[in-house]
């Protein structure tokens, strides 16, 4: 009789798990959430930088994104896509020893540069990653180039395609930015990495 309840026991949670597959996928990967929180893509009204639990969220280099009020430890949030164009990339610097953050830094594009850069983009957010090194809350979909991660500045595009290529022909119209290139991407603040 045990046997023939755990059968039937067995054979219903296989069923359950066929027939509503996104329960498996969303408890496999439940400290991921795609909040689909706009970003905030206009540089002189960021989204808020700190959340109620959380001393501080987003600095000045980063694109700020609508977070849920409450955020739960070791969780990444994800906002909606949106379009970026590439404007300058390089390789990261990578080290996974926090003691030594230094190294990483030396990958990044300066704060001086970023703002320059802003300058000549007032409406539309130019923000910069800080990628290769371990516990840095956020980070950008999308980062690599081939295997390799890379550093970059980039500048918001809108949200859709159409507005990347469009707004991709007023940039490289500015010959320091000749090579520039769009992308699909999202914002990811993992709280407690």
């Amino acid at each position: 009789m045990k046997q023939f309840v755990f059968v039937v026991g067995l054979v219903f949670v296989l069923t359950v798990i066929l027939t509503f597959p996104e329960i498996s996928r969303a408890q496999s990967n439940e400290s991921e959430i795609q909040t689909k929180g706009k970003v905030c893509p206009n540089p002189a009204s960021p989204c808020v930088k700190k959340a109620p639990n959380v001393s501080k969220v987003f600095e000045d280099a980063d694109l700020s994104f609508r977070l849920p009020a409450k955020l739960t430890w070791q969780h990444n949030y994800y906002s909606a896509n949106f379009y970026a164009i590439v404007l300058k990339s390089r390789p990261a610097v990578v080290d996974k020893n926090r003691a030594v953050a230094s190294i990483c830094s030396q990958g990044y594009y300066s704060e001086e540069e970023r703002k320059e850069i802003q300058d000549l983009f007032p409406t539309h957010k130019v923000f910069a990653s800080r990628n290769g090194c371990a516990g840095y809350e956020l980070g950008y979909t999308n980062a690599y180039e081939g295997d390799e991660i890379k550093e970059f500045v980039a500048v918001y595009a809108g949200n859709t395609e159409a507005e990347a290529k469009r707004f991709l022909k007023r940039v490289r119209a500015k010959k320091e930015f000749s090579g520039a290139n769009y992308r699909k991407m999202q914002v990811v603040f993992g709280y407690g990495d």
